[in-house]
């Protein structure tokens, strides 16, 4: 008989996630791993936060969905293609995805949602990369538990053009613990960027809650 008591497979990965003290080498090594199954153990665990920030990204630019967009964008931290998938859905065909894990990529790649992949990015340790500024960077499951700090959210704005737009997701509790909105506030006060619109509290995955935000760079 079952164990119902044993945490499902998508949950245990999760949590080892958290663990991994925002080191780089230990995030790509556990993704890397992690590439094969990941699709299915975050369908387990209903992870909604990649289709709630596409949500947000559509009604700030104001587009109707499925209509054939010019927007450049990057999906930073694309894993294997959520968000790239949800927005070729949608009509976006200038799509670049990168990634610190060249596993996560490959499988991104297979979902054909994208016009270039990068693997092996560390945006925090790359100073010439990418080499064009995007019209929107988008981010999704990075500003969690054990992943990227808070001060990463300028290597994002650096990413976009002037005028363009960052939206993220943030776990609830991650947000709360790591004064994610001092960051905020502080590139709002510095003039590198401009509140847009936010959705606080919406879901993330299964019984966790997120923030979702979207900034204009100024």
């Amino acid at each position: 008989m079952k164990d119902q008591t044993r945490p499902k497979r998508g949950q245990q990965k999760v949590k080892e996630a958290m663990g991994l003290n925002f080191d780089p080498v230990k995030i790509s090594n556990a993704y890397d791993d992690w590439a094969g199954s990941y699709d299915e153990d975050c369908s387990e665990i209903c992870y909604e936060a990649p289709s709630i920030m596409v949500d947000l990204f559509l009604q700030v630019v104001e587009r109707p969905p499925l209509q054939e967009e010019s927007l450049k964008i990057l999906d930073v931290g694309c894993g294997t293609g959520f968000v790239g998938n949800i927005l070729a859905e949608r009509g976006f065909t200038t799509v670049d995805g990168c990634d610190l894990s060249e596993p996560m990529v490959e499988e991104a790649r297979r979902k054909q949602a994208y016009r270039e992949l990068f693997g092996g990015v560390n945006i925090l340790h790359n100073n010439t990369w990418p080499p064009s500024k995007y019209d929107a960077v988008l981010c999704s499951g990075l500003f969690t538990h054990g992943h990227l700090k808070p001060s990463a959210l300028g290597d994002l704005v650096q990413m976009a053009k002037q005028g363009g737009l960052v939206v993220i997701s943030a776990r609830a509790c991650y947000y709360e613990q790591q004064n994610l909105e001092d960051e905020i506030q502080r590139l709002v006060n510095y003039g590198k960027v401009a509140r847009v619109h936010r959705w606080m509290n919406r879901p993330y995955f299964t019984n966790q809650y997120g923030h979702y935000f979207a900034l204009q760079i100024t």
